[in-house]
């Protein structure tokens, strides 16, 4: 079984997914990073020149190919509930945490992020506002645990889900 995080850009998925996989020893796997690898240009570069449409069929490919890897930490790219195939293919394979943390904290920790290409035509803060008000429902409904990273310390917070992710484990 493999553990997912899922959440806004900035919520900490990467930091924490390391912190965990080191932990349980276990793979640790960022769909982001992969799709960089494969593609051999940046996020921002594939959205220019390919769209998001394109962005998001390698981000499903990439998902498929992490998901019946077992024993892996996978930090998800924000985007990746969006897809109902890829939604029921993280509930199959393993535990998902919604990672949380206030637009405040996400707007601090994405501002002057290259790496992150504006999803809209927005400002950041209404960006982000206008973005989770159509994600939020479906990290919710995804994720079979919910952490505020922008009350806890990166470490807390992957004790937490190791201690939820064990107890799940043995429940299954």
């Amino acid at each position: 079984m493999n553990i997912y995080l899922i959440g806004y850009r900035g919520s900490g998925k990467t930091t924490i997914g390391k912190k965990i996989s080191k932990s349980l020893k276990f793979v640790f796997s960022d769909t982001d990073e992969l799709i960089v690898q494969n593609e051999k240009r940046s996020i921002p570069e594939i959205f220019a020149t390919s769209g998001e449409q394109y962005f998001r069929e390698k981000e499903s490919e990439i998902l498929r190919r992490v998901a019946f890897i077992n024993r892996t930490v996978v930090a998800t790219g924000g985007g990746i509930i969006l897809s109902e195939a890829n939604r029921a293919l993280i509930k199959k394979t393993g535990f998902c945490v919604y990672l949380k943390a206030g637009n405040k904290i996400l707007s601090s920790r994405i501002e002057g992020d290259d790496n992150r290409p504006p999803l809209t035509g927005l400002s950041l803060s209404a960006e982000i506002e206008n973005v989770l008000r159509t994600r939020a429902p479906l990290y919710e409904i995804t994720a079979d645990m919910t952490v505020d990273t922008g009350s806890l310390s990166p470490e807390n917070c992957s004790e937490i889900i190791i201690d939820s992710f064990t107890k799940w484990r043995r429940r299954k």
